[in-house]
C-alpha cells in the first residue's frame, strides 16, 4: 500500500471510486463559530475533563499503551463511544448536568450537520445518475450525536508517531478503529492548532493532514474472535 497525496496520479481516481464519500471543505465553504468553540475547549481543559486512555492497540489481550493525547467525549445524554476495547461515556452537552458547552458545540454541530446533509444529497444524486437504486444510493444520516475531542500539548517532531509507508511523515493521532458507529454514519473532523490561545493558520506553519484507509482486522487480528 502507499500513501496517496493530492499530487499522486492515483489520488483523484481513488476519491472517485473507493473513497467517493470523502469531501474536504476549504475555509471559505463554512462559517464556523471558531471563537466560541475555542473558549469552550479551554473551559473543558480548565475543568480537568481531559484524560489519557490506556488501550490495547494490537487487539484484546495484547500489550497496553497510554494514548499520546488526552481526550473527552461530549454528546447527547446517554451516548457513548468505543474504540480499541475502551468505552467512553459522553459528558452531556444538553439537559440537566450538562458539562460541555452546549451552545458552542451545538452551533458547530449545526454547521457541520447542514454541510454534511448537502454533501449526502450530492453523493446520492451522483450515484442515482449512475443507475444505483435510491434506497442504496445513500443510507447514512447527517446529524451527529457525539463529539470525540482529542487534545495534544506541543511536542517535538521526534515525539510523534511515524506513519508506516508515508515517506517519514509523523502524526499525533493515529488511525482510529471505531467499534460502535452506526452503519453508514457520517464523520466530520474539526481541527484547530492554538498557540497561547491564538489559532495557528496554515500560513503560520499550522498545516495538517487527514488520511483514510480500508483495514481488515482494524481492532487487532483477534478482536472478532474475542467478541
Amino acid at each position: 500500500s502507499v500513501l496517496l497525496t493530492s499530487a499522486h496520479p492515483a489520488h483523484a481516481p481513488a476519491l472517485a471510486s473507493c473513497y467517493e464519500g470523502f469531501t474536504a471543505d476549504g475555509p471559505a465553504s463554512l462559517v464556523l463559530p471558531h471563537r466560541a468553540v475555542r473558549e469552550a475547549l479551554h473551559s473543558l481543559h480548565s475543568a480537568g475533563l481531559f484524560r489519557y486512555d490506556v488501550t490495547q492497540p494490537f487487539g484484546p489481550g495484547t500489550k497496553c499503551a497510554k494514548t499520546m493525547v488526552t481526550r473527552l467525549l461530549c454528546g447527547d445524554p446517554g451516548t457513548s463511544y468505543r474504540y480499541l476495547g475502551v468505552r467512553m461515556f459522553a459528558h452531556p452537552w444538553s439537559g440537566g448536568g450538562a458539562r460541555c458547552d452546549g451552545a458552542a458545540f451545538g452551533a458547530l454541530n449545526g454547521v457541520l450537520s447542514g454541510r454534511t446533509a448537502r454533501h449526502l444529497v450530492a453523493l446520492r444524486e451522483g450515484r442515482e445518475a449512475r443507475g444505483l437504486p435510491p434506497h442504496l444510493a445513500v443510507r447514512g444520516r447527517a446529524s451527529f450525536d457525539v463529539a470525540l475531542v482529542n487534545r495534544m500539548e506541543s511536542a517535538s517532531h521526534d515525539a510523534l508517531k511515524e506513519v508506516p509507508r508515508s515517506g517519514g511523515r509523523r502524526c499525533a493521532v493515529s488511525w482510529h478503529a471505531d467499534s460502535s458507529l452506526e452503519h453508514y454514519s457520517s464523520i466530520a473532523v474539526y481541527h484547530a492548532v492554538l498557540d497561547r490561545g491564538r489559532e495557528v493558520t496554515r500560513e503560520d506553519g499550522g498545516g495538517w493532514g487527514l488520511a483514510m484507509r480500508v483495514a481488515h482486522h482494524a481492532e487487532g487480528p483477534w478482536a472478532a474472535a474475542v467478541r
